[in-house]
């Protein structure tokens, strides 16, 4: 289950993808990399967070309960969804410095459902605003 989201240069890259309850983001452009290099540019959210792996896919939902955007060349708005907490967490990477921009937020959802997970987000340039959309 994978979202690629694409800078407005044209040059950068990032894929959020959930595998095995884990959250993840890959950025990348268009040189080839090692297996190596990949891995070490790969974020896990589940290791910055401090959640566990128990998010389960909805069966019949290709849908990977995180989305991206980019906000510019190098920040990338991150929305998660992690399902047995019914906790939504979203953040800005730093794709230059490799870090969160801030604090993590995060909202429980009072009487949520496991079957709950960010669906897109898009960032208005006008307004300077991500919009974030749900199941």
């Amino acid at each position: 289950m994978k979202e690629i989201a694409q800078n407005a240069v044209g040059d950068k890259y990032a894929m959020v993808y959930f595998d095995d309850g884990n959250f993840h983001l890959r950025t990348f452009g268009r040189v080839t990399r090692t297996e190596e290099e990949i891995a070490k540019n790969e974020v896990c959210f589940n290791d910055l967070l401090k959640i566990n792996a128990h998010t389960m896919p909805v069966q019949n939902f290709p849908d990977p309960y995180i989305t991206t955007c980019f906000v510019n060349d190098n920040l990338l708005f991150v929305q998660l969804y992690h399902g047995p907490t019914f906790t939504h967490y979203h953040m800005f990477w730093d794709v230059a410095k490799y870090a969160i921009v801030g604090q993590p937020h995060s909202h429980t959802f009072e009487g949520g459902s496991v079957k709950n997970f960010p669906y897109k987000c898009f960032y208005n340039d006008e307004d300077e605003e991500v919009y974030a959309f749900y199941r």
